[in-house]
């Protein structure tokens, strides 16, 4: 009995391990003469500005030598890409975030205190000047979160990889 789950989880194991050795086809936003680089795998969302100012967006079904296809729709070709635009995370979304919640609720929070206790006039420029200074920290923290990266082959470029499963036929020469 003991020998017979052993089998089982060797062969769970085994199956586990050969789905992770598979490689896939990736597509790679890559810093000309850096290391710098980001890659882009099926099932991942990417955004794209085309050299027709046509912003496409979606998931990534499949890429292939030269084209993409997002969505199971959209097939692009590789050459046809002008911007690939990132979202950056952590301290800009927070700053876009943190500022634009502040701008506004202070905005309702001194409306409503002034309604309430009946001051004239609702809208003191006092609270306007804290309200529009923290919706443009929060405009420009929403400008700095979002990153386009332009291909020009000199700056950044746009290629594929792609894995092909060759058979081994004979020996090598090695």
């Amino acid at each position: 009995m003991h020998s017979k789950s052993a089998g089982v989880s060797f062969f769970l194991l085994l199956l586990l391990f050969s789905i992770t050795v598979v490689s896939q086809n990736a597509l790679i936003l890559e810093k000309c003469n850096h290391r710098r680089n980001y890659k882009y795998k099926v099932d991942n969302k990417i955004i794209l500005e085309l050299k027709n100012q046509e912003v496409i967006s979606g998931i990534i079904t499949r890429i292939e030598d030269s084209t993409i296809v997002l969505d199971g729709l959209n097939n692009i070709n590789i050459s046809e890409i002008q911007f690939v635009i990132r979202k950056r995370h952590g301290f800009y979304q927070m700053w876009n975030l943190f500022f634009l919640k502040i701008g506004l609720g202070y905005f309702a929070i001194t409306t409503i205190n002034r309604t309430i206790r009946d001051e004239q006039p609702i809208f003191n420029t006092t609270n306007m000047i804290i309200v529009g200074s923290a919706a443009i920290i929060g405009i420009v923290g929403k400008l700095l979160y979002v990153k386009k990266y332009q291909i020009d082959n000199i700056h950044w470029r746009v290629y594929t990889l792609i894995h092909f499963d060759l058979p081994i036929i004979g020996k090598s020469n090695f």
